[in-house]
């Protein structure tokens, strides 16, 4: 039984069928066929828009390029150029989410210190070490803290990184006091710096900023 090889020329396209054709549109109606014989580009994607208004679509609505495709050459000197235009139903499939810009704060307030008694002790070592100590209120008795890490920059700028541990559940608490929280800063050069202390309550979160101060190193 012998078949009939498929017309040659563009395949049909959503939104429009091909020229001369009573074959009904196809059911996705979001693609929509552009052609130009002269081979412009242009006139290619004013005809897809023309066509797109045909279907009644809004003239603001957004759409994207789908495809570009065309004939050229042959012996009649074919120059066909056809362009698929998406509309906009579908365009937030290909276009990324906008990151939402951050809200503005209305109102300023001062942050109480976490840390109280803050005082600052020299070692007699050759150079000066120096500790940084403080107690601060905790939600029950018994937590301590974890010093992950001290990074001094030449910028004059500290960074102490703090885990809190909560106390275990068999721990006897026999003194209802602040924890004490002690950081060793080691030597410093002189000069003005900035503390900033960042804590969290376990290592799966972030680290959150917690205090800052100011020192002077002489």
């Amino acid at each position: 039984m012998n078949q009939k090889s498929p017309p040659h020329g563009p395949p049909p396209v959503a939104n429009q069928p091909p020229h001369g054709s009573s074959q009904p549109p196809p059911i996705d109606r979001s693609i929509v066929l552009g052609h130009s014989p002269e081979g412009s580009l242009d006139a290619a994607l004013v005809d897809a828009a023309q066509r797109a208004c045909e279907g009644g679509a809004d003239m603001r609505a957004d759409f994207v390029v789908h495809r570009i495709y065309g004939q050229f050459g042959g012996i009649i000197g074919q120059r066909d150029l056809y362009v698929e235009i998406r509309l906009d139903q579908d365009v937030g499939q290909d276009v990324p989410p906008r990151p939402q810009p951050s809200a503005h704060a209305s109102r300023l307030s001062l942050v109480e210190p976490p840390i109280s008694k803050v005082e600052l002790v020299a070692l007699p070592t050759s150079p000066t070490q120096f500790v940084m100590r403080g107690e601060r209120e905790m939600p029950t008795p018994g937590w301590t803290f974890h010093i992950d890490g001290v990074q001094v920059e030449s910028a004059g700028w500290i960074t102490v990184r703090i885990t809190d541990i909560p106390p275990s559940a068999d721990a006897t608490i026999s003194v209802l006091a602040p924890a004490v929280l002690s950081i060793q800063l080691g030597a410093l050069r002189t000069g003005r710096y900035v503390v900033e202390l960042l804590t969290r309550r376990s290592p799966a979160e972030p680290y959150r900023l917690l205090q800052a101060a100011v020192l002077e190193a002489a």
